[in-house]
């Protein structure tokens, strides 16, 4: 499911930050005039005068990755990253989302398993059907008339196993026939 691949993305985009707080993030931005920039770099390439020279937090640190937020007066970028671009989501919700599409994955998955079982037997019977018409087909397509086409000639192989069924039917359908072993 598209929705879940899509969940799981964006709670692996979040989890290293934990719970943002959005609203109060957006309150400090627009209040305090602040831009605030989320970044995630290699910890040991992080250049030690980005502390320094700006309003630098370090939220996180998973494998060997620095995940720190600059806040800026004015709407650029002085440090030589790109920022990310995080869901504006809270990770709380967005993993009770996940269970949630998991729940109905789950229940669509025991709802076409139970049609599975109740259809099988009815698909299997309409398969063998289509093979029995197709067979049919394919053995009218392989006789020749005779008698002014009142009499149908055939030449068939039929496996020694099934032999008994075969002749029970051509006896039921009134079809005369001449049986030999097979040379």
């Amino acid at each position: 499911m598209l929705q879940l691949d899509v969940c799981k993305s964006e709670i692996k985009q979040l989890e290293p930050w934990g719970e943002i707080p959005w609203q109060e993030l957006r309150r400090v931005e627009n209040e305090a005039g602040l831009t605030i920039r989320f970044f995630e770099y290699p910890t040991r390439k992080i250049d030690n005068s980005w502390r320094e020279d700006h309003a630098f937090e370090l939220i996180n640190e998973v494998n060997n990755k620095s995940y720190f937020v600059v806040f800026h007066t004015e709407d650029y970028n002085a440090l030589p990253l790109v920022p990310l671009v995080l869901p504006k989501k809270s990770l709380n919700q967005l993993k009770e989302h996940q269970q949630k599409i998991s729940e109905i994955k789950s229940e669509l998955n025991d709802t076409l398993d139970g049609y599975a079982k109740e259809y099988t037997h009815y698909l299997e019977e309409r398969i063998k059907a289509v093979e029995d018409r197709l067979s049919f087909e394919m053995a009218q397509n392989n006789y020749t008339d005779a008698a002014e086409d009142h009499v149908k000639i055939m030449t068939a192989w039929c496996p020694k196993n099934a032999e008994a069924k075969l002749e029970k039917l051509l006896e039921k359908e009134g079809v005369v026939y001449l049986s030999e072993e097979a040379t």
